[in-house]
This record gives structure tokens, C-alpha cells and sequence, in this order.
């Protein structure tokens, strides 16, 4: 099940992050030294997407198939495209509610993948310096945009019947609303914690 056009921007997308690699990884040290500057805030927010949202995606393609398994399937198919991804499976022999949860299991990863971020920044004693700070509160912003806002809304537009279209049209109402109210209230809270400034 191959993506077309989304692995093909996955891999336009990988061509940039090794043009990115090749600035960044001369300048690392400078960029994570203490003395913290807006250069280096935005090279680390380039390395949050170049580097670290393609090992979420990973992961929630990672997610999916965990889930597969653990319910007894088998995973005919998988994909990993950097940027993007598939797992595919035989929904035979599933409920609607193992079907859904399946579909949910790749968010549910980044959701726990942002969670582990944010306490790593903000509980971690003594704390991080500020670059790895940045980095980590990086990622956890452009992983919920993708996760929870941007993907979603593509595979709605799209019609692509992704996760999110599987998740909204369950069957399964009370399972769709927990999921809902759940991405609701992350994104919620991501609003309530950026700063004034930097909301629309």
C-alpha cells in the first residue's frame, strides 16, 4: 500500500533534512553551549522536524502494529517513509471497537511521546540546559500540530481514509467521543501552555 504523493513529499522532505544535517551537525556544540541565542533556536527547531518528528512517525507506525499484534492479527504490510507511513492488516476477525483502537494506537504514541517530552522539561531536577530544553518543547509543538491538527484535517479533506477518518466514523460512538474529547483536550491545553505572544 504505497503512498504516492505523501511518500514523495516524504522524500523531498528527507532530501532537506540532509541538507539540514549538513549545516547543523558542524555547529552543534556551539549550538548547544550556553551561551543560548535566537540562531540557535531556530536550528533546533529545524532539528525537532528534520530529526525527531521522523522518529515519531516511526514509532506511531510502530504503534499501529503493537496494537495488531497484541489483538492476535498479522501485519501484511508497513511503510515507513520518514515523514510518513503505513501499516496495513486483515480488519477480519476484529470488532469495531479493535479496529478503532488500532487506528488510535499510532496517536496514542505520540501522545505519550509528548508527555515524556514535557516532564523531561519540566520535572527533571537538575534541569536540562536550555538548548535541549528548546529542542524537547520543540517537538512536542510541531509533534501535536502533526498528530493532532494537521493530519487529522488532511485525512478528512483528502478522503484518504486514514487513522483519523477511522477513529471519527468508528462506528463505535462512545469510543469516538472518548477519542475526540481526548484531542480536544490536548490541543487545549497546548493553546492554554504557549505563550501569549505566540498565539494567533
Amino acid at each position: 500500500m504505497p503512498l504516492g504523493g505523501f511518500g514523495l513529499l516524504s522524500f523531498f522532505y528527507l532530501f532537506l533534512g540532509v541538507r539540514f544535517l549538513f549545516q547543523f551537525v558542524p555547529r552543534r556544540k556551539q549550538i548547544f553551549d550556553n551561551n543560548f541565542t535566537p540562531y540557535d533556536r531556530s536550528m533546533l527547531g529545524q532539528a525537532a522536524f528534520f530529526v525527531l518528528l521522523p522518529v515519531s512517525v516511526g514509532l506511531h507506525e510502530l504503534g499501529h502494529a503493537a496494537a495488531i499484534w497484541l489483538m492476535g492479527g498479522k501485519v501484511l504490510d508497513f511503510g515507513f517513509y520518514f515523514f510518513s507511513g503505513f501499516v496495513s492488516y486483515d480488519p477480519r476477525g476484529f470488532s469495531l471497537v479493535q479496529q478503532t483502537l488500532i487506528a488510535f494506537a499510532g496517536t496514542f504514541v505520540n501522545l505519550v511521546l509528548i508527555v515524556i517530552a514535557l516532564a523531561v522539561v519540566f520535572l527533571k531536577r537538575p534541569p536540562l540546559r536550555a538548548p535541549w530544553n528548546e529542542l524537547l518543547l520543540q517537538f512536542v509543538f510541531i509533534s501535536g500540530i502533526n498528530a493532532l491538527i494537521f493530519y487529522p484535517a488532511l485525512d478528512l479533506v483528502l478522503g484518504i481514509s486514514g487513522d483519523w477518518s477511522q477513529m471519527y466514523q468508528s462506528g463505535v460512538p462512545w469510543l469516538t467521543a472518548v477519542i475526540v474529547i481526548t484531542q480536544v483536550a490536548f490541543i487545549a491545553a497546548g493553546w492554554w501552555g504557549m505563550p501569549a505572544g505566540s498565539r494567533w
